[in-house]
Formats: structure tokens, sequence, C-alpha cells
């Protein structure tokens, strides 16, 4: 199955929607959540059982980074993984922003 890039308008209404979710402000919004990082959770949003490799090619980055930043989102509690590595899915939880 092929990943589908998000477009501008799907990127905007799930940013807004996290954004309103996670209960911050713009600006730090955009300080906790870089612009890759974020849309790495969007792919997770969008298909729960994503691989890091599909990410990597989603967003443009190498299969390391994606792996560091969905680490960097279990980290703050923003996603979490159920089940194994290779038939295991995400699921998006409230990140602990304090």
């Amino acid at each position: 199955m092929k990943l589908v890039i998000l477009n501008d308008r799907l990127f905007k209404m799930l940013y807004i929607k996290f954004q309103t979710n996670f209960g911050v402000n713009s600006e730090e919004f955009r300080i906790k959540f870089s612009l890759n990082l974020l849309k790495t959770l969007l792919f997770v949003f969008r298909k729960p059982e994503i691989t890091a490799k599909e990410i990597a090619q989603g967003i443009g980055v190498s299969s390391r980074t994606a792996e560091n930043y969905l680490l960097k989102l279990k980290k703050i509690g923003a996603i979490k993984r159920i089940g194994s590595d290779k038939t295991g899915k995400w699921i998006i939880g409230h990140p602990q922003l304090g």
C-alpha cells in the first residue's frame, strides 16, 4: 500500500485539531512539535499500522530519523505502540506537554 502524502488542507485541519486537543497556543505547539515531528504524528493518526520506513518516505527523511521522531512522540506520551513491531499498531495518546 502506497502512503499518500498529506495535502496542505488536510495537514492544516489536523494541525488545528491536535493543537486544540493538546491545549496549547500556536507558539507553544510549534516549539514542542517540529514540522516533521508533527507530520510523523499525522501519519500515525492517518494509518495506525504505519512503519518508520513509510513515514521516512512520506516526509523525506531517513528511516533512522523517522524512528527517532517516533521515539520522541512515545517519550512525551503522544503515541503508544500496541502489539508487536511487525503486526502491531500505534495509538494516539495525550502528550505530557507541561
